[in-house]
């Protein structure tokens, strides 16, 4: 088997709502990074799952380790891991000395504790903020969503010498068990947004998910429904806000994020007091179609025999979108799914909703260079608010900028994620324009 370095293996690829792992992943890689350090291969073989060990199996990883120790020498040192979830996946990271150079390797872990990915990466940068991002002119305090049962730590972020009470933006975060900034790598996506539209006098609150801070306890709710991953913590932020001294209780918009963004027309009907609303990479489409969508092209260039687990989302995925009934096993829908939550996913979908936030302030903002919402999702956007004739809805598509509002310049790939960068200024700009528009428009 031809093992090139720079190119390891992630057969795994779906979405998750709960997914926690039960076990001590950190501690996994270490055990697997030992196993590698002693030559241990055939320790390490069945630890891999079902596509990594058919791909590249015990030859494979004796294969890998040993270019690795031809091109930078013996294993001096092996650092703490640190993990993170991602969908449903553990990522963890572990710093390791060899004799020429220092690498991160990243060991992923499915939720059945098995291997579903190898990779070597550079050394991470740390967080650089942004060149728009002006320190001296906003500062930070934690706010914390009192929900008595579920509380999570928010960070409100206030323009300094204000004269007067300003809006606020709520950002409302994507699919899965994000962190209040959306870290990815040395990115930090809502960070970026807090601190540039801060910047320009606007105040910003963005909060940890529930599903990142109490998913362990979510995660044996049967009855875990969007409500509980979403909507009560909205609700509790415009609350909180509407009672801050700086903030301007007439002139709270909420800023969602892919599936946070899909949801807006929901949060239009449940919750009073928000003035107007920004879609980041909205999805229209339920989530059973656009994981179909992104299985299709995450696989579309892999060669065959590495197709099969994208094979299998999409199979799950168009069960989810047509076959779907409250009586679905849970193992027929896509990982981290559960037909209580989709259920109720599907009930709350913009096109239950759209006449909840006809006489709201709207703005739908696409970037050209996404592919986990493509361009597509907007114009079904634009095609159902005509036939309610929303006078207030806006639409702006940002060239080169993908998913999560970085510039890309290339072809469309996850791996561009993992790039150092920020959040593009048209962004920013663009949102900041709309929340001071509407802002003189109600002064």
């Amino acid at each position: 088997m031809n093992v090139k370095l720079s190119l390891f293996f992630l057969f795994s690829f779906s979405f998750s709502v709960l997914a926690q792992p039960n076990f001590d992943a950190n501690q996994k890689a270490q055990g697997v990074l030992s196993h590698f350090k002693n030559r241990e291969f055939a320790k390490v073989n069945p630890l891999l799952d079902y596509e990594m060990r058919r791909v590249l199996g015990e030859n494979g990883l004796e294969e890998l380790w040993d270019a690795l120790q031809m091109q930078f020498g013996e294993v001096l040192k092996v650092y703490e891991s640190e993990g993170e979830l991602v969908d449903t996946l553990w990522v963890t990271r572990t710093k390791v000395d060899f004799e020429k150079k220092s690498w991160m390797l990243k060991i992923v872990f499915n939720l059945q504790e098995k291997i579903s990915g190898l990779f070597i990466e550079p050394l991470k940068m740390p967080y650089q903020p942004p060149s728009y991002a002006d320190e001296s002119l906003f500062y930070e305090y934690k706010k914390t969503l009192p929900d008595p049962k579920f509380p999570v730590e928010g960070l409100l972020t206030i323009p300094k010498k204000i004269a007067k009470q300003i809006p606020v933006v709520i950002i409302v975060a994507g699919s899965g068990p994000n962190d209040k900034d959306l870290t990815i790598g040395s990115k930090r996506i809502y960070k970026d947004i807090a601190w540039g539209l801060a910047s320009k006098k606007i105040a910003v609150f963005r909060f940890d998910k529930r599903t990142l801070t109490h998913g362990k306890a979510m995660l044996g709710n049967t009855n875990f429904t969007i409500d509980d991953e979403y909507t009560k913590d909205v609700q509790l932020a415009v609350k909180l806000l509407q009672m801050q001294a700086e903030i301007d209780p007439n002139q709270i918009y909420v800023l969602g994020h892919s599936l946070g963004g899909h949801l807006l027309p929901y949060f239009a009907s449940k919750i009073k007091g928000i003035r107007g609303f920004i879609g980041f990479g909205a999805n229209y489409s339920g989530l059973p179609e656009l994981m179909a969508y992104q299985a299709d092209f995450l696989s579309k260039d892999l060669p065959k025999e590495q197709q099969r687990p994208y094979q299998m989302l999409k199979q799950k995925a168009l069960y989810a979108k047509d076959r779907f009934s409250p009586n679905s096993p849970d193992d027929s829908l896509p990982d981290g799914l559960t037909a209580k939550y989709l259920l109720s996913l599907t009930h709350a979908g913009p096109q239950n909703y759209l006449k909840s936030i006809s006489k709201k302030p709207f703005l739908l903002i696409q970037g050209e260079k996404d592919y986990q919402v493509p361009t597509s999702e907007l114009l079904k956007w634009q095609k159902a608010f005509y036939t309610i004739k929303h006078a207030e809805v806006s639409y702006i598509t940002l060239e080169n900028i993908n998913h999560i509002g970085a510039e890309e310049l290339g072809k469309m790939s996850p791996a561009s994620y993992e790039k150092p960068g920020n959040v593009s200024p048209l962004l920013i700009n663009e949102v900041a324009n709309f929340v001071r528009r509407k802002s003189k428009a109600t002064n």
